[in-house]
């Protein structure tokens, strides 16, 4: 993924999108594409991703695509490459692209009127589905309202609904003309069903936000409604002004530290200022609201995408299905993320998630409240509150929970015990109320068992489930439901919130603390009506080491028989795989139990086995392949599968291994069954000499997708079952009949894959290890690359695996293969920063100096990163210091341009040419001052860099081009040092006028305080 994920400025993302087709047609990305590596632009996955198209228009459109979300400085670099490929034709082509606006006469423009407007805005989703922009734009072009490169615009898109929908953004940025051409175009089509479409829509008042229907409208109600109470707060602030910068920003912290209010609070900001807000409640939500996407800019905002209490695998995997989506989708909409700190640091969490500039963690110790803002908060909630000041300052010493312990502490009798022990606190208030107050503890029980979505409609559906309720609180069965609504309309504002019509739990906390109460209280009423996914996240049977959760409900043995019951429910039903991944069912009382209620109704077995669904919808093949595999991914992938195959894949191996005994028994073909791969995935012996030879014979001579079992076996680093596919003459160095080209080696030196069952970090880095050992010993390649020519060994150093380079190397892979772009095991080691292993590959003689396609050699990419450590270590092997990228760049210049300058101190005292040039001129001091970086400066000029030295006569040089940036601090440095300060550049300007024209004041006072003039 690009970098900087952010737009090319609006005038060069037209000139690119106006020349789509001629780009795609003329373009030669692979010539120009790596200046965009050595200058950190992009990385190795979106090489891949371009790589990963299959004609030369394909891979043009994919760098397009690329480039139109890499930020305005890639732009600039893509000139700089076309410049030195001698492309003028597409410079020129670029350059003369009109940008202003989608008509050709801009200026004359009469704004399209409101009622027309909305008729096409109410009429959206219609127009989407039903226009055919191709049949009428050329009319546009005839009458002068747009040119040629608007329909590229439109061509750009790959859909007939993307198409549409850029029609009419255009067609609504044009003007009231341009509406009556349309409407002429339509009639001249005969599209008279469009035309009364649009007559018919009323427009006496405006149209209401695309986005906002009736459950956002009560979603935007409830949010105003705590709003009023909200406080800004210095990590309230920093999120919001992140938000404004860029597109994406997790707020994480601990339950109850404020992070949904804040989320919200900026969410109604943005609305009040006219943006489309969306609450989603998944990250699937997020791609479907995108596709009725409108002019008007968005803000989606989605609390947990990746679990609520814990980490969720499900949940994750569904985000990594759409994360490159959402990477995508940022280019135009704004996310605002909250995620608890514990579910981030989860070791299994990549991606966006790790990504430290989106992440604002609102109670770490920078950002946690202040007194004075608990204060200010206590008071905004509690104005009435008789509070003497000894006791506030005991209060204001809470650090969790804080902001919801204020808004409970009117409704406490004793609020200061609140803050001392609020779980206690909270459990008491429901057991008093469990003796005293049935309706209200009802209330709080149907939002356990239904949920936590309750309402009268909610309760008339499931009635046998309502009247349970009832019963377990001592209430007439004959109670209405009405009767419980009033009960939770009492306990609004503290237990409980109403949005709509629905009542749900007030907080997450409140949540957990009444469901572990009540699971306390009823074990056996929680494993039989609780729904199925919260017995997979709350419930065990054993104690288990689950940190800092205190709500997890610990059962006696005594309660496995109903766990039992519950399981054989659900296992056949369309939610299996939550019985699947219940730690619960890895419990041996409770699996020989589950086994013996099996084995007494066998109908049970082939529902289990033959009773299929679609997981979720598969994965794309280019997803798996840059993921590699976990085990949710490949069910992800297999689509359709059965309970018996997740059973399989999970490890559940003493069921697994009674249902094919019994299915064996009942005379079943287990070929037939598609079985075989999730033995693969699972790794087990026994399960696998389940499958008679025949079966598994046929079973290999079909490839399971593009993958075969060789390559499923290694992925999951299933050791033992290599020598059983060597036996029946298994090639080992088959690659997966799809792009890149895995081996069975690249795949086992790369996926790390250990979710769900009974491994630890260094168990997985074991099975790994002798996965390889078995496959060289199978005649495995060790050099044999995939379809970008990435080896073994520079799969094993891109991801880090120590134990696996070394044992690559010793087997003897060549430490100096390179990729197609010729980048080097040695090379992504230093960018990574893997210092053991670039140690290793340095005494098996890696070259030091090994260069890829764009000269860029391992100390270059270890300086660009700030590796120190690595840099230190290149030196000493004997790199070359001054050694020059293509371009010119050296180690120094670029360790300047990132302001690393204690990686430029470590080269100069090694001996870097402190005045080496790049290509163009450009001086390491000239490139530290244009980027502001003081201290590199500082360090230059400690070295005697020639502090006049510029690109060439009449150009600017490092004080001129600090003055034109404002870097105040770099120009009294360089007053210091004795600069020309009458050296002019091109048009006769000297720095102090630079200074003057761009008002920067305090740098001009410099000039008058220290400096010479002419």
């Amino acid at each position: 993924m690009p970098v900087e994920n952010q737009p090319l400025y609006d005038e060069d993302a037209r000139r690119i999108k106006r020349n789509w087709t001629f780009l795609k047609t003329n373009l030669t990305q692979d010539e120009i594409r790596d200046k965009f590596m050595v200058e950190g632009i992009w990385d190795f996955p979106d090489f891949d991703k371009i790589d990963a198209e299959k004609t030369p228009e394909e891979k043009n459109e994919e760098f397009l695509k690329l480039l139109l979300r890499s930020g305005p400085r890639a732009y600039k670099l893509f000139i700089e490459a076309l410049q030195e490929k001698h492309l003028t034709n597409i410079i020129q082509k670029l350059q003369n692209t009109q940008t202003e606006n989608y008509s050709q006469e801009p200026f004359n423009i009469i704004p399209l009127t409101d009622v027309d407007a909305n008729r096409i805005k109410h009429n959206w989703r219609f127009l989407k589905e039903h226009l055919l922009q191709q049949e009428i734009r050329d009319i546009f072009i005839d009458e002068g309202v747009w040119d040629i490169g608007a329909i590229e615009e439109i061509d750009a898109e790959k859909t007939p609904k993307e198409k549409n929908e850029t029609f009419l953004k255009m067609l609504i940025q044009s003007g009231q003309r341009a509406y009556e051409i349309f409407i002429v175009a339509l009639q001249e089509k005969c599209s008279t069903h469009i035309i009364e479409k649009l007559q018919n829509t009323s427009t006496t008042k405006d149209y209401p936000l695309l986005f906002e229907n009736p459950i956002d409208r009560d979603i935007f109600e409830n949010w105003q409604q705590e709003d009023e109470l909200f406080v800004q707060t210095k990590s309230s602030r920093k999120v919001e002004n992140m938000i404004n910068l860029q597109n994406l920003v997790i707020i994480a912290g601990q339950s109850g530290c404020g992070k949904s209010a804040i989320a919200q609070h900026i969410a109604l900001k943005y609305k009040r200022k006219g943006w489309n807000v969306k609450p989603v409640d998944g990250v699937e939500e997020i791609k479907e609201a995108y596709r009725i996407y409108t002019e008007k800019k968005t803000v989606f905002v989605l609390h947990d995408p990746i679990g609520k209490e814990r980490f969720s695998e499900f949940l994750y995997t569904l985000w990594e299905k759409y994360e490159e989506t959402l990477k995508v989708f940022l280019d135009k909409v704004k996310i605002i993320l909250t995620c608890r700190t514990s579910i981030l640091s989860d070791r299994k969490v990549k991606g966006l998630f790790e990504k430290k500039e989106n992440i604002v963690i609102v109670d770490e110790e920078e950002n946690k409240l202040g007194d004075e803002e608990k204060r200010q908060i206590f008071k905004k909630h509690n104005p009435k509150a008789e509070i003497i000041e000894i006791d506030l300052d005991e209060i204001v010493k809470t650090e969790e929970l804080f902001p919801l312990l204020c808004k409970f502490f009117a409704k406490f009798e004793d609020g200061l015990t609140l803050f001392r022990n609020p779980i206690e606190v909270v459990k008491d208030v429901i057991r008093i109320w469990k003796r005293k107050d049935a309706r209200k503890y009802c209330s709080l029980v149907c939002l356990i068992l239904f949920d936590n979505i309750c309402s009268v409609t909610v309760f008339e559906k499931n009635e046998h489930l309502f009247k349970k309720c009832l019963k377990l609180c001592g209430l007439p069965e004959s109670s209405s439901p009405e009767t419980v609504k009033a009960s939770l309309e009492l306990l609004e504002g503290y237990f409980v919130k109403k949005i709509g019509d629905t009542f749900h739990f007030y907080h997450d906390f409140v949540m957990e603390v009444t469901t572990f109460a009540f699971g306390q209280d009823y074990p056996a009423e929680t494993i039989k009506y609780a729904d199925i996914g919260f017995l997979r996240r709350r419930v065990r049977l054993e104690k288990c080491s689950i940190p800092d959760d205190l709500f997890i409900i610990y059962l006696r043995d005594t309660y496995i028989t109903d766990l039992v019951k519950r399981f054989l429910n659900e296992i056949v039903g369309d939610r299996f795989l939550e019985v699947v991944l219940n730690p619960c069912l890895r419990n041996e009382k409770l699996t020989n139990l589950l086994i013996k209620s099996i084995m007494s109704d066998s109908g049970t077995i082939l529902e289990t086995l033959r009773k299929k669904i679609e997981f979720t919808k598969p994965v794309e093949n280019t997803e798996v392949k840059k993921k590699f595999f976990s085990r949710l991914y490949f069910l992800d992938w297999m689509g359709d599968i059965s309970p018996l195959t997740a059973l399989i894949v999970f490890g559940h191996d003493k069921i697994s291994l009674f249902c094919l005994k019994a299915l064996r028994k009942m005379g079943t073909k287990f070929h037939t069954e598609n079985l075989l791969p999730a033995v693969c995935c699972n790794g087990s012996k026994q399960l696998f000499r389940m499958f008679t030879r025949e079966e598994i014979g046929i079973a290999l001579r079909r490839t399971f997708g593009t993958y075969h079992e060789i390559h499923i076996v290694s992925a999951f680093h299933n050791y033992e079952l290599l020598n059983e596919l060597d036996a029946f003459g298994v090639d080992v160095n088959m690659k997966i009949g799809d792009w890149p080209y895995y081996t069975p080696l690249i795949l086992a030196v790369a996926n790390d894959t250990s979710e769900n069952l009974d491994f630890n970090e260094q168990d997985q880095l074991s099975l790994r290890d002798k996965t390889v050992e078995i496959l060289l010993g199978n005649r495995a390649m060790v050099n044999l690359c995939d379809a970008t020519g990435g080896s073994p060994l520079f799969v094993a150093c891109y991801k880090g695996n120590y134990n696996t380079t070394q044992l690559l190397l010793h087997i003897g892979a060549d430490v100096n293969l390179c990729k197609e772009n010729g980048i080097s095991p040695l090379f992504i080691a230093c960018k990574s920063n893997f210092i053991n292993i670039v140690v290793l590959l340095l005494k098996y003689n890696a070259d030091v100096n090994l260069t890829g396609r764009t000269g860029a050699s391992p100390l270059y990419i270890a300086c660009l990163k700030g590796h120190d450590t690595i840099v230190q270590l290149l030196l000493n092997y004997g790199a070359c210091v001054n050694l020059r990228t293509k371009k010119g760049v050296s180690p120094l210049y670029i360790a300047c341009e990132c302001g690393n300058h204690n990686t430029a101190q470590i080269l100069l005292n090694r001996g870097a040419n402190v005045n080496l040039c790049e290509e163009t001129g450009a001086s390491p001091l000239f490139i530290a001052c244009q980027n502001g970086h003081a201290s590199t400066v500082q360090v230059l000029l400690n070295y005697n860099a020639e502090v006049n030295l510029r690109e060439m006569e009449n150009e600017p040089n490092p004080l001129s081009i600090a003055c034109f940036e404002g870097h105040e601090n770099i120009v009294k440095l360089l007053l210091n040092h004795w600069p020309d300060v009458n050296l002019c550049e091109f048009w006769g300007t000297s720095p102090f006028t630079i200074a003057k024209q761009k008002g920067h004041d305090s740098i001009v006072n410099l000039f008058l305080e220290k400096a010479r003039l002419t």
